[in-house]
């Protein structure tokens, strides 16, 4: 056995894009692999969304493995302010196992960032169990053009909250099961225009804001897939 300690909030974080298609087991939970240099990367995607997250302190096995919750923040009755300078604890066997996992969620002390105790925020059984599959290659999904920001053709950054507010907007006007944010802009600096296909008796109008590019975060640790060989014709 060893033991996976895992920050909660970055686990929290990842554990929002997992999927909940059946069909899709092996997405319904956060996969856990060890970072080349230091600590974890825990990503998560349900085909539509990804996140990527890198817990630096933790401490994960060699093997990556799928996880999945049986628990999510509302559950716990605790905000991600609650979460805080808090990780989960389990212990992991050495191979894959079906046998749920019984794990804790501990405070770190402050004084002493490998120390943990248990301070009462979270009461109940945690479970965590070890999905069997095989995640998909991630990095083949990232469009790593869009990190150079010279070689990028657009670099637009908003401020999520007013995403947010068009989304509920459109949700009144709406009877679709599942609406659809169009940003549209005709030239750099202009603002966008947002609509729902759906909703025919409204726009937004959004403006950019000013910054916002980033190179690839030096944490990856990943490089671009190399593009394929061309082949090349025989001399005569």
């Amino acid at each position: 056995m060893s033991r996976m300690i895992l920050s909660t909030s970055c686990l929290l974080a990842a554990a929002q894009c997992i999927s909940t298609d059946e069909t899709r087991y092996y997405l319904a939970g956060v996969s856990v692999q060890k970072h080349p240099e230091k600590g974890a990367m825990l990503v998560a995607t349900d085909g539509h969304r990804m996140i990527v997250v890198h817990d630096q302190y933790a401490i994960v096995p060699e093997r990556p493995m799928i996880v999945s919750l049986n628990w999510k923040a509302k559950e716990l009755k605790v905000t991600p302010k609650d979460i805080g300078n808090r990780v989960l604890i389990v212990e992991v066997p050495e191979k894959r196992t079906s046998t749920p996992m019984m794990a804790q969620i501990m405070s770190v002390a402050l004084d002493h960032a490998d120390q943990y105790e248990s301070d009462g925020l979270v009461k109940g059984a945690l479970i965590v169990e070890e999905i069997d599959g095989t995640f998909p290659d991630w990095t083949r999904v990232v469009p790593w053009k869009t990190f150079d920001l010279q070689a990028c053709t657009a670099n637009v950054a908003f401020d999520p909250r007013y995403i947010a507010t068009f989304s509920t907007a459109f949700s009144f006007l709406s009877f679709a099961s599942d609406n659809t944010l169009v940003l549209r802009s005709g030239a750099t600096g202009d603002p966008f225009i947002v609509t729902d296909p759906s909703v025919m008796n409204a726009f937004g109008i959004l403006m950019p804001k000013r910054g916002g590019g980033m190179s690839a975060p030096l944490w990856l640790a990943h490089k671009a897939p190399p593009p394929p060989k061309e082949d090349t014709p025989e001399a005569a």
